[in-house]
């Protein structure tokens, strides 16, 4: 093979994982596919849902798990939509929605030093309103910012931005499992929370988040807001979006958040001196990012613990569950008795009957 061909053939870009963004095709969902302005922070796995709650009257909105932009290779999109409309207030802080990545993901870019990388930042958008949106982004250990924004040029159409992140974001003080970067995508923002132009560095943190001009998106009823295939890569050049399969989005997410059915476990009823109350230890399918919160997402008063040794069930009117210790790849939970009793003797097994109980392990950034 000539040297020519040889260096024709060779890639530009890194190649392997590039995409530094997680769920950037909006595949996982495992909180749901519906929610709106009283549902938590998250929507979609990984994003954090709007942020609009400053105006005199705020607004009402649905995030749904859209259709995607199918002519692309995308099944799903984030999809927002203005339900009523928000009015008044004024320095308006708005998030559209959000993303937040660990800082030793960003390792890649080499922040804070000679070797430091431009990085490119694109997506797909389709919106009703057309004009100018903000991009926030900051990064955690130097305290610097990073203002810009994108223009929608045509509604109901899907279009790609490709923004350039320029490498002056500082040292990286932190490379462990915390924060490092975010990154939000803005409207609606007032005030002193505008700047006058697009940033062409990054700066130390002002109040600013936006950028002059940027359009009004929650004020009016019925708007509509989309996106996918959200990338953010090594290089000043967007490439092509770097698909994975589901199993691998999901695992993934699952490091943050993930939904584990208890359903069959089987616990030990404890010693005398905690008469009232059996543990079980779970063990994530994924390692999670650190120590994690639980919550039930099952009706706990509709299950209950059966005593494999007396045949009988220990529990009356339902089971309680609650921490007891947590790591990242596991969790032990003391479970007990609605009725404040659990019957049998110490050491007996108990397993957790009727039906599917499903429990929420979060270790969000």
């Amino acid at each position: 093979m000539s040297k020519a061909r040889q260096l024709a053939q060779k890639p530009t870009q890194p190649t392997g994982r590039k995409n530094l963004i997680i769920n950037g095709a909006m595949q996982v969902a495992q909180r749901g596919t519906t929610f709106d302005e009283t549902s938590g922070d998250f929507c979609l796995d990984r994003f954090r849902k709007p942020n609009a709650g400053a105006y005199t009257t705020d607004p009402t909105f649905t995030v749904t798990q859209g259709d995607g932009y199918a002519a692309k290779g995308f099944n799903n999109s984030l999809k927002i939509t203005v339900d009523t409309a928000a009015s008044g207030g004024s320095n308006l802080d708005i998030t559209l929605f959000s993303t937040r990545i660990e800082a030793q993901d960003l390792a890649p870019l080499s922040y804070g030093n000679n070797a430091a990388k431009t990085a490119t930042l694109s997506f797909y958008v389709k919106s009703s309103v057309t004009g100018t949106f903000g991009i926030f982004m900051y990064n955690l250990s130097s305290n610097k910012e990073f203002i810009t924004s994108y223009v929608v040029n045509s509604a109901n159409t899907w279009e790609r931005k490709e923004i350039t992140i320029p490498s002056g974001a500082g040292a990286l003080t932190s490379t462990d499992n915390n924060e490092g970067c975010r990154i939000e995508w803005r409207s609606d923002c007032s005030g002193t929370i505008l700047q006058a132009s697009n940033d062409t560095d990054w700066k130390t943190l002002t109040s600013a988040r936006s950028i002059t001009g940027n359009v009004n998106f929650f004020q009016t009823a019925s708007n509509t807001f989309e996106i996918t295939g959200i990338q953010l890569e090594v290089g000043s050049v967007a490439t092509e979006f770097e698909h994975r399969s589901f199993g691998e989005e999901l695992a993934l997410c699952q490091r943050y958040y993930q939904i584990v059915d208890l359903s069959g476990s089987v616990a030990n009823r404890w010693n005398t001196n905690y008469a009232n109350i059996a543990g079980v230890h779970i063990y994530f399918p994924t390692e999670m990012r650190g120590n994690s919160s639980f919550s039930s997402l099952t009706t706990l008063t509709s299950r209950n613990l059966y005593n494999l040794a007396t045949d009988l069930f220990a529990t009356s009117g339902g089971m309680t569950a609650s921490i007891n210790f947590t790591r990242s790849r596991a969790v032990a939970l003391y479970l007990g008795s609605a009725s404040g009793s659990l019957s049998g003797s110490s050491g007996d097994p108990l397993i957790i009957s009727g039906g599917e109980l499903l429990a929420a392990f979060d270790a969000e950034l």
